[in-house]
């Protein structure tokens, strides 16, 4: 038999390695010269992809919100009436502000936009005085409240306890509408002297605490106040919640 052929290893891993080399430089010769004859379309096309896939993320945001929130673009709520309820049920670093409801003025009242209790300046409440002193109901205040039911939230308010007589929590029918709410006397005189004093000596107001259940699992405020006087002279919560009636009418829900 004859004798195997010897294998030079080396020289067979420098040949693999200059071989290697060479396909390196060809389809780097390759790229260079695509590159000089197609270089400003390549960019042009590159530069108009990025701008493409930029406006439509501008698009997105300036026409739609996420999960059906109102668009957000930068800081500014797209599209948002002065007669709406805005509110976030979101996170501060994550926020998603929805309409809650839409309150249009009533006759006999005006929309005082400098009012405003939120500390979230990208919400919406709304805040009406009457135009007549002689109103029953003087100011009406119309805010959301997100992650309560209006009944949930109702029963929370009531437990505060800020006021001195209060009714219990009403499911009913105002304008068309079903609610939460309840009738209370709220004073203005808090200090310990005047909680002593009887009703024709202490100054205070009545309300009706109206809660609307609304969308994202959240409810609407609609705060009805009388005028400051002793509290022997507030409204009656018949006289209120007749007022109510007529006022709710001008609420719409999402």
């Amino acid at each position: 038999m004859g004798k195997k052929k010897k294998i030079n290893y080396r020289a067979e891993q420098a040949r693999r390695k200059n071989s290697e080399k060479a396909e390196q430089k060809r389809k780097a010769a390759e790229r260079r010269e695509l590159w000089n004859k197609h270089g400003k379309q390549i960019i042009i096309i590159a530069v108009a992809a990025v701008a493409a896939l930029v406006l439509i993320w501008l698009g997105c945001k300036w026409f739609i919100g996420p999960g059906g929130s109102i668009p957000n673009f930068f800081g500014t709520l797209r599209g948002v009436e002065s007669d709406w309820v805005v509110a976030n049920t979101g996170t501060s670093s994550k926020p998603r502000y929805y309409k809650m409801a839409e309150f249009s003025t009533p006759e006999g009242y005006t929309l005082d936009p400098e009012y405003d209790l939120s500390s979230d300046k990208l919400a919406q409440t709304l805040y009406f005085t009457a135009d007549d002193e002689n109103a029953l109901v003087q100011t009406i205040y119309v805010s959301g409240v997100t992650g309560y039911t209006a009944a949930d939230q109702l029963t929370r308010v009531l437990d505060y306890g800020f006021f001195k007589d209060a009714s219990e929590a009403i499911a009913g029918t105002l304008g068309g509408h079903e609610v939460q709410y309840a009738y209370m006397l709220c004073p203005t005189d808090t200090d310990e002297e005047s909680a002593e004093k009887p009703d024709t000596e202490r100054n205070g107001y009545a309300s009706v605490c109206i809660y609307v259940d609304s969308v994202q699992g959240s409810c609407v405020l609609v705060m009805l106040n009388s005028a400051t006087a002793t509290l022997a002279e507030a409204p009656s919560q018949e006289a209120l919640v007749a007022e109510a009636e007529a006022l709710l009418s001008h609420l719409t829900l999402p």
